[in-house]
């Protein structure tokens, strides 16, 4: 009997726990929505869901049409995981996934996109495998809407207990894993299809106010690397760095740093255990508290780096 009450209470805390944390997940469905244009609302509508905590407070503080125009582009061009083809294909995927959740997961007046159902589908793409069952409780029957996603190994389960097509998310019946696997949705860079990249660089980056620019230290070993030449001693990698720029007092008043850097590498380097690499991104911060944005990748592999960085920049400095 103490084994029952205890599993009860168990589960119990676990679906408070999954609620609380959903809830503040997915707080941009229910937060204030600026003033803006069908295009910007648009996409507002679907991209909101992989806002990481600080871009969502950005996009909420935006004044202008211009500014939300940027934050768009540089939003799609720090995910793009082809930098150098002419399409960005996670942006094309995520177009996607909103017309399939807004023809076939609407749910009565609710639009797909904010629908239980809309809202997974949207992070997570089609499920690997899905299964429909009904439960005949005497007077009533509640529908049940199973999905998994194999490369998560996540389970999750929707349920409609009125009979009036309005599936929720069944709290109780969720995978540990699949906060964590939402999150990180957010602050991974993820693939052309949407999957998150999970191989990330060993990386240091400061900030040094003489130089006035950051120094990146990058360990050798996560790289991919392509020959300079048949008969040259070197490899070259290339790093992509983004590094989008944020000032507290002013949201509108924010840029993006972006440069591809080739850096070439002795190969006997390559066979030390803890080689490391040096670029030096020279940037010209404004003054004040800021934040900082980087997103740093192997543009000739799948490992990515990315971090927020708080600095605050003293006139001179």
């Amino acid at each position: 009997m103490k084994r029952k009450v205890l599993t009860t209470l168990v589960i119990t805390c676990f679906a408070a726990a999954i609620s609380l944390e959903l809830s503040v997940l997915f707080a941009e469905a229910s937060s204030k929505r600026p003033k803006m244009t069908p295009e910007h609302q648009e996409f507002y509508n679907y991209a909101r869901y992989l806002f990481t905590k600080y871009e969502r407070k950005i996009f909420h503080n935006l004044t202008t049409d211009e500014a939300r125009e940027r934050f768009i582009q540089n939003f799609w061009e720090i995910r793009d995981p082809t930098p150098f083809t002419p399409d960005n294909e996670f942006k094309l995927e995520m177009e996607q996934r909103y017309d399939y959740v807004s023809k076939y997961l609407k749910e009565g007046p609710i639009p797909g996109w904010e629908t239980d159902r809309g809202r997974i589908y949207l992070m997570l793409g089609p499920p690997s495998a899905q299964q429909e069952n009904q439960v005949n409780l005497g007077t009533m029957i509640r529908w049940y809407i199973w999905w998994y996603y194999d490369e998560y190994d996540v389970y999750i389960q929707f349920y409609d207990d009125i009979g009036h097509g309005i599936f929720r998310m069944d709290l109780a019946n969720v995978s540990l894993g699949l906060l964590d696997v939402l999150d990180n949705k957010k602050y991974f860079i993820v693939d052309k299809e949407g999957k998150i990249k999970w191989e990330t660089l060993d990386i240091d980056i400061n900030y040094d106010s003489k130089t006035r620019g950051f120094l990146v230290e990058i360990s050798t070993k996560n790289l991919n690397y392509e020959k300079v030449s048949e008969s040259s001693a070197e490899m070259l990698a290339k790093i992509k760095v983004d590094l989008v720029v944020y000032r507290s007092d002013k949201a509108d008043d924010f840029y993006r740093y972006s440069e591809v850097k080739s850096v070439k590498v002795r190969k006997e380097k390559l066979l030390e255990k803890n080689a490391f690499i040096s670029l030096a991104v020279p940037l010209e911060l404004p003054t004040g508290k800021i934040k900082i944005d980087a997103i740093i990748s192997d543009a000739l592999g799948d490992a990515v780096y990315r971090k927020f960085i708080s600095l605050n920049i003293k006139k001179g400095g």
